[in-house]
């Protein structure tokens, strides 16, 4: 179901699953962010906390503006992080940071006909912010956007449940248009550790739940290279990657 880069891991922590045999409701499908690392590289999961739920591989991210509030219909406490400490199955480092870079403009959907992605008008843009710290990604930001260091783990490398706030704005604080809202991101850290591969969070704005997990699944197949398009990307040279992996 989800593919990405193969974690790697050699313990199975209680209540870890692999993305391929997850068959939850698909509402379960809307994840934490859960940092972890292979091989020098940070790599992302998913986690639930609900059922303190690990899948590995997991590349994107569905969320949902107004859930936390529906007098805030722009609003969305996530993407959130959350992780299991390395004494249960873990691999992000104790004591460690680690922040995003945004490696997309903002782009939209409105959920007419086909999944198809577009630039956001000018004027429209995504706040991520976290206490004082925030960036703003619009239609044309330089890219890749750094953005900030979101936690540090604890002695056991956990990082429990934190969030970022993120704030849909409309061009001169008019309401954002509804629809499906997609950024690419990934992982950093100040550590001596490669940044993730991208990962893609998925924010519906008013949209029906069939329409987001349309463009959920869409991101899922378009956006995200399955192994063995990596390996022809190698043997290849690049062209057949670049052809599958087209621009949002």
């Amino acid at each position: 179901m989800m593919i990405g880069k193969k974690f790697g891991l050699s313990v199975l922590a209680l209540g870890v699953i692999s993305a391929a045999a997850w068959a939850g409701p698909k509402e379960e499908e809307h994840f934490d962010v859960s940092p972890g690392v292979s091989n020098g590289q940070l790599v992302t999961g998913g986690f639930i906390d609900d059922t303190q739920t690990f899948i590995p591989d997991v590349r994107v991210f569905g969320y949902e503006f107004g859930e936390e509030d529906p007098l805030q219909p722009f609003f969305a406490q996530d993407p959130g992080f959350n992780n299991f400490p390395l004494s249960n199955g873990g691999t992000f480092p104790a004591n460690t940071d680690f922040g995003f870079d945004v490696l997309s403009n903002l782009q939209v959907w409105d959920g007419a006909g086909d999944v198809s992605f577009g630039l956001v008008p000018n004027g429209t843009s995504l706040l991520l912010e976290k206490g004082s710290q925030f960036i703003e990604v619009g239609p044309d930001n330089a890219l890749p956007l750094s953005g900030f260091t979101i936690e540090t783990s604890d002695g056991d490398g956990q990082i429990e449940d934190t969030h970022l706030d993120a704030i849909l704005q409309g061009p001169g604080g008019a309401d954002p248009a509804l629809g499906i809202y997609l950024v690419e991101m990934r992982l950093t850290s100040t550590a001596d550790l490669l940044a993730s591969e991208s990962f893609w969070a998925v924010f519906n704005a008013g949209l029906d739940e069939e329409a987001h997990e349309e463009a959920i699944e869409w991101v899922e197949t378009v956006l995200v290279p399955e192994p063995a398009m990596a390996m022809m990307m190698l043997v290849g040279g690049g062209l057949a990657f670049s052809r599958r992996r087209r621009s949002a």
